[in-house]
C-alpha cells in the first residue's frame, strides 16, 4: 500500500469518518487500527488542528503518541504544535462505543518513563 499523495485531504477524510461513525474508520490502510483524534493549537497560526493517530495506550490508560512522521527526519507538525502549546484534546472510542473527548496537557516522555512507554 502506498502513502496517499495528499495527506492533508486523507487525514481530513479520516477525521470526518471517525466523527460520523463513533470512532470507526473503514479505510483499507487503517483497517483494524485503533485510532484517536488529536487536536492541537498551531504553533504559528494559533488555530486548532486535528489529526488521526494510532492509539497506543499504556497500562495506566494514558494515551501514548509516537511522533514518527512515518520515519521522516523531522518531527510531525502536530509535535511541533505540542512543543509550543501542550494543551490538547484527544477523541477516542470508549468501552461503550461512544467517542469521548479528553482534554489534557501533553508531555514528552523522558528517562525511565520513556523506556516504560516504549514497551507499550
Amino acid at each position: 500500500m502506498s502513502v496517499p499523495s495528499d495527506m492533508r485531504a486523507f487525514n481530513q477524510a479520516v477525521v470526518e469518518e471517525f466523527r460520523a461513525n463513533n470512532g470507526k474508520v473503514d479505510n483499507e490502510m487503517l483497517r483494524g487500527a485503533r485510532l484517536v483524534l488529536l487536536t492541537t493549537t498551531g504553533a504559528k497560526s494559533g488555530r486548532a488542528h486535528t489529526v488521526p493517530l494510532g492509539d497506543v495506550s499504556d497500562d495506566a490508560g494514558r494515551v501514548v503518541l509516537w511522533a514518527s512522521a512515518m520515519g521522516a527526519p523531522k518531527h510531525p507538525a502536530w509535535y511541533r504544535n505540542l512543543a509550543a502549546n501542550p494543551r490538547v484534546v484527544v477523541e477516542r472510542p470508549g468501552e461503550d462505543g461512544a467517542v469521548r473527548r479528553i482534554e489534557g496537557t501533553a508531555v514528552t516522555a523522558t528517562g525511565a518513563d520513556r523506556e516504560r512507554v516504549i514497551d507499550c
